[in-house]
């Protein structure tokens, strides 16, 4: 028997590692319990159980049950309005007899924001989802947990950005052949044509708490500096140009995405300094 518990904490864990989580949940409503098979008095108790087990959880868990739950969830009306704000989820199983001794119940976990995820098991009598219930339900809502906190130190992880942790070798995989940026906030850039550049790193603390790093080009103007743009009219353009500049944050460890400030140069062969998509990836 504890072989088999430990198991099913494996699968309900495989099913939920990957859910990432904007917010951390703090709410869980349940819904109850939807069957076709099982009879009234039998759901009843199941949801009882499961509404006890729920409560031993760190969570504010609200009984959103109905008596009408099931019937409403087959004809699809069951309304989940109410759990649809931040910082809560919303749970309800559904259990189906599969021959005349097994059952199968789905689990599910919907949490605002993000797509619901499911969990089933066969069972060989009834009473056995009883008697699996708790460890069924704590091994769902707490390794929840453990993906929200996981996701949020994540974040705060990436949103820490220093000079030193910037520093290195990168490529943005079009017109640079190499980017180096340097611990003391200095750095250069290499074309693929040849050209180089010196840059200052900057980084900048917003009030919501992310981080903007900005990259100037220091040195004079170059026409070389515009590999897109036609040659002679980059070489009229080129002195005149305000310096390149680059706006990113940083979305994921190591890749800076956001927009590069240059001169470029449309279909009908307009010129004009606008922002375009940029991104460099550290070596």
């Amino acid at each position: 028997m504890k072989k088999r518990l430990i198991l099913v904490l494996a699968v309900f864990q495989s099913l939920f590692i990957a859910q990432a989580f904007s917010q951390k949940l703090k709410q869980i409503d349940f819904y109850g319990i939807a069957s076709k098979d099982a009879e009234k008095n039998m759901l009843s108790m199941t949801g009882d159980i499961f509404f006890a087990q729920l409560k031993e959880l760190e969570y504010n868990i609200t009984d959103r049950r109905s008596e009408n739950f099931s019937d409403d969830f087959f004809y699809g009306t069951a309304d989940f309005s109410a759990s649809e704000k931040p910082e809560t989820g919303y749970f309800y199983a559904v259990i189906s007899k599969i021959d005349s001794t097994d059952w199968e119940m789905t689990l599910v976990l919907k949490i605002y924001g993000e797509e619901a995820k499911t969990a089933k098991k066969t069972y060989n009598s009834y009473y056995k989802i009883l008697m699996e219930s708790k460890t069924s339900l704590r091994g769902i809502v707490e390794n929840l947990a453990r993906n929200s906190d996981e996701k949020k130190s994540a974040e705060e992880k990436i949103n820490t950005i220093t000079l030193e942790n910037l520093a290195g070798s990168w490529n943005d995989g079009k017109y640079l052949n190499k980017i180096v940026i340097m611990r003391g906030g200095r750095g250069f850039v290499i074309f693929k044509n040849g050209a180089s550049m010196n840059i200052s790193v900057k980084i900048e603390q917003e009030e919501n708490g992310f981080q903007t790093i900005k990259i100037l080009q220091t040195n004079g103007a170059n026409a070389s500096y515009f590999p897109e743009i036609d040659r002679q009219k980059a070489l009229e353009l080129a002195m005149d140009s305000e310096p390149i500049s680059w706006t990113f944050k940083m979305t994921e460890p190591n890749v800076l995405s956001g927009t590069v400030e240059t001169l470029v140069q449309n279909e009908t062969g307009k010129i004009e300094r606008k922002p375009v998509p940029s991104k460099w990836t550290k070596n």
